[in-house]
């Protein structure tokens, strides 16, 4: 999918989401908050718009993430085997490989097709023309918005980077690599789309074989199993069970 497919899938997004009756409220600008602010904004605004499909404040916990030869810190939000949404970023400069995987995606979407859009204007893009071709290997399409700092990235065959800063979106497409680098100090809203647990075998690789970190593995499994058992409560529910 090419990057003029991609803003027309993210521009219908948003109109299925006005359509169905979920606003952007104004108390949802993000833009030029301070990150920890305009993250509990956007937690607020999206329990509001998704109730039961966002995890509860006891369950919400910052975890490091050592993948690619970068290292970060990750806030689940919602977690499923097809969708997921965290909060991301890192307080030291860091860069590495954004990951490898097969070019397979999986569209189904459990929040009715919203949660994406409901994530993306909360953190307020800053134009259609703000939407980047992809990079990553997974079988799934994940999406990060900047919240705050810069992202650099590097897109494979080429011999220049890119530099995004706050109300950017970057499309990371299952099937494609980039080197990354994050500046200190730099947070965003990550949303990811596909079969989730393959993205799993990157995000904990070097926490297996590197730092040995298994605290943070036993962290990382729990949260995104809480993440589980909340979708399919919700799930269960609607069918009155």
């Amino acid at each position: 999918m090419g990057e003029a497919e991609w803003k027309m899938v993210l521009k219908q997004r948003r109109d299925e989401d006005r359509g169905s009756g979920i606003t952007h409220p104004s108390c949802g600008r993000t833009r030029g908050l301070d990150h920890e602010l305009a993250f509990s904004k956007i937690i607020v605004e999206l329990r509001k718009k998704h109730p039961g499909h966002i995890l509860p404040d006891e369950d919400l916990q910052w975890v490091f993430v050592n993948a690619g030869g970068w290292m970060g810190s990750m806030c689940l939000l919602h977690a499923s085997l097809t969708e997921y949404v965290l909060l991301f970023g890192t307080a030291v400069d860091t860069g590495g490989h954004s990951g490898h995987g097969a070019g397979i995606v999986t569209p189904t979407m459990l929040l009715h097709g919203h949660i994406w859009a409901s994530a993306l204007s909360l953190a307020e893009t800053r134009s259609a023309s703000a939407v980047y071709p992809p990079a990553g290997r997974y079988w799934a399409d994940i999406s990060d918005t900047v919240i705050s700092g810069t992202f650099r990235q590097w897109k494979e065959g080429t011999t220049r980077s890119e530099i995004y800063y706050p109300g950017d979106t970057i499309v990371h497409q299952a099937g494609e690599a980039t080197s990354v680098q994050w500046s200190a100090g730099t947070w965003m809203v990550e949303y990811g789309r596909g079969f989730i647990p393959s993205t799993l075998a990157f995000a904990l690789a070097d926490t297996l074989f590197s730092t040995q970190d298994f605290v943070t593995l036993f962290y990382t499994l729990r949260v995104y199993a809480k993440g589980l058992l909340l979708e399919a409560n919700a799930f269960f529910s609607t069918w009155g069970c």
